[in-house]
């Protein structure tokens, strides 16, 4: 005998005309609810696989590691492997920085969506097979003393899903993105711009960018003209929330 649960009429997921709603992300879960990204096993793991990638003299990354240490890093790969749902999805959050410094009095910079640059990718890549965009948001702060009285010319800041590694030439470039901003070199506050991907496909961690249509491909555009000092006027952080899983 099969047990059916019966609707309530009074709950809103049962009337007719209502939107579905959008299953949340599953957040990485391990025994007692802990984030995988801040298990003990898990921090173990990528400084395991940074320490056993790097040149134990220099600290230099090694492409070609020796077979015990290609052993450990199997080792360590399958145990996290072993804690995975392979059919759920797994959010994380990258994060990078620099400086934006005028060259020949313009700034113009492309800041890729691409998650590999991130130092927690390789290990990430190590435990799943597929990647794909959440949503990417880039913080900008100037770096401006209080006293100045040079020029500050603003800067323009796009979004676009559909381009990857394209310097911005013009500040039209930047304005015509699909999201777009303008920023005020003399701000006392840190401003911020957002893209959230929506549908994208999966894509292997191998390429997670090969095309507008999956993985996370896109990038922010920067563009700013007229300065006339040449040290970093700018520093920008970006955050990058990624979707890995290990679903083929």
């Amino acid at each position: 005998m099969s047990l059916v649960k019966k609707q309530n009429p009074n709950d809103r997921k049962s009337r007719r005309g209502v939107r579905p709603q959008i299953s949340k992300i599953s957040r990485p879960k391990i025994s007692g609810g802990t984030s995988i990204s801040n298990h003990p096993l898990f921090i173990n793991h990528q400084a395991l696989h940074k320490r056993l990638l790097s040149d134990a003299k220099g600290g230099w990354f090694n492409s070609n590691p020796s077979p015990d240490v290609q052993a450990q890093l199997e080792e360590s790969n399958n145990v996290m492997m072993s804690m995975l749902d392979p059919q759920a999805t797994y959010l994380f959050r990258l994060t990078g920085w620099s400086d934006l410094t005028p060259a020949a009095t313009v700034i113009a910079q492309a800041i890729n969506f691409d998650p590999s640059s991130s130092s927690e990718y390789s290990s990430l890549s190590a435990i799943f097979g597929t990647v794909r965009l959440h949503s990417c948001t880039l913080h900008i702060t100037p770096n401006h003393a209080s006293s100045v009285t040079t020029l500050m010319p603003p800067i323009f800041v796009g979004a676009d899903g559909g381009k990857n590694s394209v310097t911005p030439a013009s500040k039209n470039a930047v304005i015509e993105c699909p999201i777009s901003r303008i920023f005020p070199s003399l701000a006392v506050q840190t401003l911020s711009v957002q893209y959230k991907a929506y549908n994208m496909e999966w894509a292997t961690v191998a390429a997670p960018v090969p095309g507008p249509y999956a993985g996370c491909y896109g990038q922010f555009s920067v563009y700013g003209d007229g300065f006339t000092i040449a040290t970093a006027i700018f520093t920008f952080m970006v955050e990058k929330f990624v979707e890995f899983s290990s679903r083929s």
